[in-house]
């Protein structure tokens, strides 16, 4: 696929997995994005097994720190309002938030997340892909991406409706593990912008 900063397809291998995709590096702007992307159905197949009753811990305790920061964080720079979780998994950085003066939305496409972060904390939340949810234009506060938006088979397309359902001056919180994630996972504060 092209580059979907400059739309040019001169490209470098950066990292090869032992499937078929693999992480290259434009040329011309240095992005480095998954290629070949992973179609929708495939992303909604990983997410239904990838959360599990087997594994909610992995949503929980192992993430729960840095959701309250990030929570914190988001808190600081926007008071309150609507605010929309996209890829929220079990809902944990909801937690955070309960009892405050945001309501709370999610959009995930695990069922037993949904199931999860719903009954967990009141939210709202649509199990499927944003753009399938049909949420008004300029409807939320605040919309945080943490750790998902590396999913998006067509980032450019979510990150045009993450800007039609956020309003004028909403924030948008975004978490992007690096290449060494690994090491620094859950170590920092999501941006705003």
């Amino acid at each position: 696929m092209k580059c979907p900063i400059c739309g040019k397809d001169e490209t470098e291998e950066f990292v090869r997995d032992a499937g078929p995709a693999r992480i290259v590096r434009c040329r011309q702007d240095g992005l480095l994005y998954l290629n070949p992307r992973p179609q929708a159905t495939q992303v909604r197949q990983f997410h239904t097994q990838f959360v599990r009753g087997d594994n909610l811990d992995l949503f929980t305790l192992y993430r729960r720190e840095v959701l309250r920061r990030e929570a914190a964080a988001i808190s600081a720079m926007k008071t309150g309002g609507k605010l929309l979780d996209i890829g929220c998994a079990t809902g944990t950085l909801f937690e955070n938030l309960v009892g405050t003066n945001w309501r709370l939305y999610g959009v995930e496409t695990s069922p037993l997340g949904v199931e999860l972060a719903s009954s967990r904390y009141g939210a709202e939340v649509f199990c499927g892909a944003l753009r399938e949810a049909h949420y008004l234009t300029r409807f939320f506060d605040a919309i945080s991406v943490l750790g998902a938006l590396y999913y998006f088979p067509d980032p450019r397309a979510e990150l045009a409706e993450i800007r039609r359902v956020l309003k004028d001056d909403g924030l948008l919180a975004v978490e992007i593990p690096g290449f060494t994630y690994t090491l620094l996972r859950d170590r920092g504060l999501c941006v705003g912008f």
